[in-house]
């Protein structure tokens, strides 16, 4: 099997010194917005915490992404972890034989082991955009378009949902919408079959309650533990036909909803449960993510958030059908 066969977990990983992040954190939101799954380590803090990141990032850089974008710069060439990058990407361009290592160089300065011929990019004239357009074109896919034809975004104040406060904008922490987004939207290419898709979706609730609950504590507070249970009973979201939910800690029992389906496949009526359940678990993920993005600081995130959530939900409903 080729690397263009395999179908990785990352689309791109970034390989970048502290002193440049500035490069880093523009290009990764500009990828996010074309919904590409980048390897960022800015969006890795929870799953990278505890590990060993001597090991764990060399098998990113070198078996886990499509292709590694390598900033280069006078700070790239003398840090310990860029080498250490660096050298674990080098070993996979060099057992492929093929171009993985996508050079962005932000000064002349030489960097071990990337040749001088080696085609490259530079930041400046070079914009996040006009990279990010780039790498969608190694990818062969086409640069995203989002029509502006949605209707104007209606926020859900949290007292529409909850008895709780109306919304506080997080200062502390980024709710990462856009990683979550495009993490649920590549998974769902790899579901088949309307049980693994349900099942998929009441996963993703649970993300997305995952994600709620750890901004909240980041902001030193806690998330109420009724909040997904409030949230179904006030939108009539509760049950699939006579099935309700059970909710344990603000998280869909994920074991329990498949057996049910499993069940159900069994009877005359699977094909209309199934459907059901798939436009129930999408409006309560659409509830949800409504609420989060209510608490996004910026209007214009909140209104490119919305636009890709529109896009994305267009999306799994084709593929569902």
């Amino acid at each position: 099997m080729t690397s263009s066969d395999r179908d990785y977990p990352y689309d791109v990983a970034l390989s970048y010194a502290g002193e440049d992040r500035s490069y880093a954190d523009a290009l990764a939101k500009a990828l996010l917005h074309r919904r590409l799954n980048v390897f960022y380590d800015k969006y890795e803090m929870s799953t990278m915490w505890g590990r060993n990141l001597y090991t764990y990032l060399s098998d990113i850089y070198q078996d886990k992404s499509h292709y590694c974008v390598m900033f280069l710069s006078q700070h790239y060439a003398s840090k310990l972890w860029t080498n250490h990058e660096r050298e674990a990407a080098q070993a996979r361009a060099f057992r492929e034989n093929k171009e993985y290592i996508l050079p962005v160089r932000l000064d002349n300065t030489t960097i071990p082991g990337i040749p001088q011929t080696i085609a490259y990019l530079s930041w400046p004239p070079e914009t996040a955009e006009t990279i990010a357009d780039a790498i969608m074109a190694k990818l062969n896919k086409m640069p995203l378009r989002i029509a502006k034809t949605f209707p104007a975004i209606k926020t859900v104040a949290s007292t529409t949902i909850f008895p709780f406060e109306p919304v506080k904008m997080f200062q502390k922490y980024e709710v990462y919408l856009l990683t979550l987004i495009v993490r649920m939207e590549q998974d769902w290419q790899r579901q088949h079959g309307h049980i693994k898709q349900v099942t998929a979706l009441a996963t993703y609730i649970n993300w997305m309650m995952d994600t709620f609950t750890e901004a909240f504590r980041a902001n030193s507070a806690e998330l109420h533990l009724n909040t997904l249970e409030l949230l179904l009973s006030r939108n009539n979201l509760r049950s699939i036909g006579n099935y309700q939910f059970t909710i344990i800690r603000n998280n869909i029992d994920i074991k329990n909803f498949t057996v049910l389906c499993r069940d159900v496949l069994q009877s005359e009526k699977a094909n209309d449960f199934l459907d059901e359940a798939f436009t129930v678990l999408t409006r309560i993920l659409s509830c949800i993510f409504n609420f989060i993005n209510a608490h996004v600081v910026s209007a214009s995130e909140r209104l490119e958030n919305q636009e890709i959530w529109e896009a994305v939900t267009v999306n799994m409903a084709l593929i569902h059908h």
